[in-house]
């Protein structure tokens, strides 16, 4: 969001003339918004994934009960959201017609183009909702940010077929109902495997890398004692490694931000879930910390599908696309969309994310038993 935020309030870095350490601070400091979603896609492979591994490993994965839980956690923020870019999108056109068919694409680096304006159809509105944007049809209006739905939805398909086909597999079941259910699993994994964008599939090895993380954290022979899987080591080991893996996340980044090869999603992605190994036993004390960690990641869903189509909004439609020269002013209305962006956003947690566990119990009761 404060990426998106200073593309769109401020004019690009080459602009600036003698910029200040402070000017060169902030948009460095807020250019990392691809790779958060790169760091997100680790976290939901350690907690999705580990959950996958978690149900298959005591016997007890279900399918039904799966796409409940998996379908409940992403609709219930997302139909709000195509419904608010829907509405949002249709005031900003009567604001600045010029700016949602792409006029200031090349000024915000972002948004909709003269090749591909914000589309609005029902069939784009479906596509998204079906998590196929990026597929058969483009992201639904300004939100472009929705382009990642497409990858979390069918990783989170993808890894349980695969997993329980090929150990069904490994496993050399005999019996007839194994055999078909390793058979059927393969074939839908292979399928979607050659159907799926290759940028996709080939990006799910980020994914892999937060599975990998939980399996080192829950050995076979520690399932279900989870605090036995990192941190046999004396306090001095434990904060070198620490140490050591946060410097090399920090340098990655700073690659990915200065273009070097060492800043590839792939690396980023790597060095975040060694991160990840050597802070896993690691809880800050101060209970303003805790807190903030805990909301930020509470609202964080919310403010990923419903911040661009705001922004664009206010940026693109009430100030025409006007950019400044990072200063006190500038800043001084960057903190205000910021906070009112923030604000908006923690609203529509309140009447529906934090309303998960209801849709998943309706979805529960809606869905019969295969």
């Amino acid at each position: 969001m404060l990426g998106h935020l200073r593309s769109f309030l401020f004019v690009d870095y080459p602009l600036l003339v003698h910029p200040s350490y402070l000017q060169r601070a902030f948009y460095f400091v807020t250019g990392f918004g691809h790779q958060a979603v790169v760091i997100f896609f680790v976290l939901s492979g350690y907690f999705v994934g580990g959950s996958v591994l978690q149900s298959c490993g005591a016997g007890k994965f279900k399918w039904r009960s799966y796409a409940v839980t998996r379908l409940s956690r992403l609709w219930t923020v997302l139909v709000p959201a195509l419904v608010w870019t829907c509405l949002l999108d249709e005031w900003g056109q009567h604001l600045n017609p010029q700016a949602y068919l792409g006029t200031l694409r090349d000024q915000y680096h972002s948004g909709p183009s003269a090749l591909e304006a914000g589309n609005h159809d029902p069939t784009t509105w479906l596509a998204n909702l079906f998590f196929l944007q990026g597929i058969v049809r483009p992201e639904f209006g300004t939100n472009g940010p929705l382009w990642s739905l497409t990858n979390e939805f069918w990783y989170y398909t993808l890894f349980p077929a695969g997993l329980i086909g090929f150990g069904l597999l490994l496993r050399r079941t005999r019996n007839l109902r194994g055999s078909r259910s390793a058979i059927g699993h393969l074939t839908v994994f292979i399928l979607l495997v050659s159907v799926l964008p290759f940028s996709l599939v080939k990006a799910g090895i980020i994914w892999l890398l937060g599975v990998a993380v939980w399996r080192l954290g829950h050995p076979a022979s520690t399932a279900g004692n989870p605090s036995t899987g990192f941190g046999s080591n004396d306090s001095i080991q434990r904060w070198s490694a620490r140490f050591v893996s946060l410097l090399g996340l920090v340098l990655t980044l700073a690659g990915a931000r200065l273009g070097k090869a060492w800043g590839s999603d792939l690396a980023v992605g790597f060095l975040f879930a060694v991160c990840m190994v050597a802070w896993r036993d690691f809880a800050p004390r101060s209970q303003w910390v805790r807190f903030t960690c805990f909301w930020s990641s509470e609202i964080s869903y919310t403010l990923y599908l419903f911040h661009f189509p705001f922004l664009f909004l206010l940026c693109a439609g009430f100030l025409g696309g006007r950019q400044w020269i990072p200063s006190r002013l500038g800043f001084a209305v960057y903190a205000g969309f910021a906070g009112l962006t923030l604000g908006i956003c923690a609203i529509a947690w309140w009447l529906f994310e934090r309303r998960t566990p209801s849709v998943r119990s309706f979805l529960a009761r809606s869905i019969p038993p295969a």
